[in-house]
This record gives structure tokens, C-alpha cells and sequence, in this order.
């Protein structure tokens, strides 16, 4: 039996690894044996290292070895997941439960990997065995996730509901997070994916439900509202971002822009210099934006203004070179 420990003088940690690797693409000769133990051993260590794909090619050999060995059949899984090999771990994850059909943490990872492969039915399946074996909140947000990707919104909310705990600001985060996720399928240059949108704004407002001032909830609502072009509830819910975080660069800036699209000029200017003030140096877009608004209300002179006062700070150069194009153009304006 070979017995491999880092015991090479001058061998570098890295070229050790290597020669691993080289080592164990050549024991499925003859030549070479290797115990299961220090297979299993030294894929331990290396998924402590977080090694993954090393790890899975020890538990690999091991694996052939022993095949009826579940603690090796599911950490070769797992370093395959964790390197994101989901169909290969799928299919070992699938001989697991073969052996052992009632281990939860098999069924979520399983349901993770489907998941990943966006097989959300399989996911589903999984998840929901999970939770038959084992109630978690963790995994009624994955199933949640996995169910809304169907469209089956009215039972992803449902289980969204259950999850809800006001004195773990951790669950709320979960559920920004699924609201996200959707919010960002609706496109809204065709006007696709509506249900999503709808979806992100539901679980937005049951957030609200239990923490009213929650200034990300009230945020992302805002964004949402705005995409829809519902500009009356964007203005409600960004004023209620605004008083959880009145120093905030994004709210600030997207209130302005809410009452220019609005036709509320004098109101729009004032939220778009605060948000200046708060971080001048944060992109151009606003100092075009306030310089527009100025030049629609016939006011050059502060138009122009706006645009050289943008000159002295903003440094990215793709960002001074439309600066330029803009003040350009309305000095040759009002030349």
C-alpha cells in the first residue's frame, strides 16, 4: 500500500496537488493500489481545503472500491455538486437513495442539483420529500423558489406565509431575495413576464406585513411599480424608503425621477440635487438628467451650469465624454 503524505522536501503545496491528481488518473491500473481509507482520507482533507474537484476524483476511486459506502457515495455527490457537475451528482445522489431512500439532506441537495438544471418539477419532487422527512425554513423557501419557476405562484405564496418569522430578519431576507429573483424575469421592453412582476410585488408586500418600515421591501416595490409605470404607488412606497433611510444615494435619485416623469418638475429637481449632495460622484446620469429638466423648463443657464459642475467630478471617462456631448451641444444653443 502506498502511504502519500505531504512529506516531499521542496515540493511546493501546489505541485504536491498535482502530482495527486497525475497519481490518482493512474490508479485504475494494475500497477497502483490505494487503500479506501486513505482515498477517503485525503478527500476528506481536500473538501476541507475546499478542493472540490480533487476531493470528487479521491472519492471517485473510492467510490469504486467500496460502492456500497454511503459516507463516501454522498460526499463524491456533494464535491461533484460543489463543483458543479449536477448531472454527474444527480446520478449518484440517485444510487444514495437507492441504498437509503429517507435522508433529507440527500433529497435537498438532490432537489438543489434539478434545480440548477432548472428541472423544477424534479426539484419540487425533492423538496417536498425533504419536508416530509424534516420541516425547515430553508427548505420552504427553496420549494417556494422552485414552484413560482412553474407559475404555480398561489402555492409558492402559501408556503412563503409559513416561512414568515418577524423576529428572524434572516427569514425576510430570504424572501427580498425570491422577490428579487422575479422582479428580474419581467422585461419590460415587451411587456413579458407580467405574473413574475406581480408575483415580486406579492412577496414584497407580505415583508411590509410584518416589518412596515423595511426600507429594501419598500424600495424594491418602488422599482417595481415604477417598471409597471404605476408611478402613484412608486412615489408611496419610495417616500417610505426615504423615511427608513432618508440618506439613501438610489432613493433619492429615483424619487426625482418619478416626479419628472410625472410632469412635477420643481419637486423632481429637488430630489435630484439631494441625491447630488448625498454622493456627487456616484454617475453622471443624474447631472444629464437635472440638466434635461432644466433646459425642458427653458433654463439654459442652469442647464449648462449642471454640466460643468459635472465636469469637475466626475472621472470616469465614458461618463465626461457624454457630459461634453450635452454641454456641447447647448453652448452651440445659445451661442
Amino acid at each position: 500500500m502506498l502511504k502519500f503524505k505531504n512529506k516531499f522536501i521542496g515540493l511546493s503545496h501546489i505541485d504536491y496537488q498535482i502530482l495527486w491528481l497525475k497519481f490518482l488518473d493512474l490508479l485504475d491500473t494494475p500497477i497502483f493500489f490505494a487503500s479506501f481509507e486513505e482515498l477517503y482520507e485525503k478527500g476528506v482533507d481536500l473538501y476541507n481545503e475546499k478542493k472540490y474537484f480533487l476531493a470528487s476524483k479521491c472519492f471517485s476511486k473510492a467510490h469504486y472500491i467500496r460502492p456500497g459506502d454511503l459516507d463516501c457515495l454522498y460526499n463524491y455527490a456533494l464535491n461533484l455538486q460543489l463543483s458543479f457537475e449536477f448531472n454527474e451528482a444527480i446520478n449518484y445522489y440517485l444510487k444514495f437513495l437507492k441504498i437509503d431512500s429517507q435522508n433529507p439532506d440527500v433529497h435537498y441537495n438532490l432537489a438543489l442539483c434539478y434545480e440548477n438544471t432548472q428541472n423544477y418539477e424534479k426539484a419540487v419532487e425533492h423538496f417536498e420529500k425533504t419536508l416530509n422527512i424534516k420541516e425547515d425554513i430553508n427548505i420552504y423557501i427553496s420549494l417556494s423558489y422552485a414552484l413560482a419557476h412553474l407559475r404555480k405562484f398561489e402555492r409558492a405564496m402559501e408556503l412563503i406565509l409559513k416561512t414568515i418569522n418577524p423576529k428572524d430578519y434572516k427569514t425576510l431576507e430570504y424572501l427580498l431575495d425570491l422577490g428579487i429573483s422575479f422582479e428580474q424575469k419581467y422585461n419590460e421592453q415587451f411587456n413579458l413576464n407580467f405574473d413574475c412582476i406581480e408575483f415580486a410585488i406579492e412577496v414584497y408586500k407580505k415583508i411590509l406585513i410584518f416589518d412596515t418600515t423595511n426600507y429594501n421591501a419598500n424600495y424594491r416595490l418602488m422599482k417595481c411599480y415604477k417598471k409597471i409605470k404605476n408611478y402613484t404607488q412608486a412615489k408611496y412606497h419610495c417616500l417610505e424608503a426615504l423615511k427608513s433611510f432618508p440618506s439613501s444615494f438610489d432613493a433619492n435619485y429615483n424619487m426625482g425621477i418619478i416626479f419628472y416623469l410625472t410632469n412635477k418638475f420643481e419637486e423632481a429637481i429637488y430630489y435630484l440635487k439631494l441625491a447630488i449632495k448625498i454622493e456627487p460622484k456616484q454617475t453622471a446620469e443624474i447631472y444629464l438628467n437635472l440638466s434635461l429638466i432644466y433646459e425642458h423648463l427653458k433654463n439654459d443657464e442652469d442647464a449648462i451650469k449642471v454640466l460643468k459642475d459635472a465636469l469637475n467630478i466626475i472621472e470616469d471617462k465614458n461618463e465626461l465624454t457624454a457630459i461634453k456631448s450635452n454641454l456641447r451641444r447647448l453652448l452651440k444653443f445659445n451661442a
